[in-house]
């Protein structure tokens, strides 16, 4: 059993032994709990009085011992507590994150943008195309109405975006009278199948 430097010896322990009448029987149970308190003896041949005192207070003396024998076991190491100035590093390193985020969001919605636009011809290649079919179209009529909002570039009468520029032209010389002039195509520039009528199923 585990020697003690110290122990608490109660009131209680005092008023017990002081009622034992002989000195010696006294001095016994003093003896008794001290040497079972500190170095754990069960005492000997000792007077009934001083026994009888131990035994009432023996079991205060190894609740005493337990307690001590568990506090001198390693304590398990409180989990560490994030100090103001982490916390505040870790929040500033996510707002970080996610600022970095949202530019990589924002520059893969101009990719996808810039790589819609790569469909859309420029002028010249509308004027080239209108060149090499002979068409009665204006070619800068043709861009200007499609490229007039240049938040909504290339979008039709409908609102639906145009996928095939060409075939949009072919659409616009179907409603071109022979050698006339250039008219407002505003309404009716997306009716179905009017370039095919006269050109059939022709995509340059």
């Amino acid at each position: 059993m585990m020697e003690r430097e110290q122990f608490t010896f109660y009131q209680s322990f005092e008023k017990a032994i002081s009622k034992i009448k002989s000195k010696a029987a006294r001095c016994e149970a003093y003896d008794a709990v001290v040497k079972y308190a500190l170095y754990g003896e069960e005492p000997g041949n000792i007077s009934d009085a001083a026994g009888i005192v131990f035994e009432l207070t023996k079991p205060v003396l190894d609740a005493g011992k337990r307690k001590a024998e568990n506090g001198s076991k390693p304590k398990a190491k409180p989990k560490q507590v994030e100090s103001k100035t982490e916390a505040n590093e870790k929040q500033n390193e996510a707002n970080e994150k996610q600022i970095e985020n949202k530019k990589e969001n924002k520059k893969e919605g101009k990719k996808e943008r810039e790589k819609e636009n790569e469909c859309y011809p420029t002028r010249d290649e509308v004027r080239a195309y209108a060149e090499s079919r002979n068409s009665s179209v204006d070619p800068d009529r043709f861009f200007d109405y499609f490229t007039a909002d240049p938040s909504k570039p290339w979008v039709d009468a409908k609102g639906q975006r145009v996928k095939n520029w060409k075939q949009k032209f072919i659409t616009w010389e179907g409603r071109e009278p022979d050698n006339a002039g250039r008219g407002n195509h505003s309404g009716a520039e997306d009716s179905p199948g009017a370039g095919a009528e006269k050109w059939g199923n022709l995509y340059a």
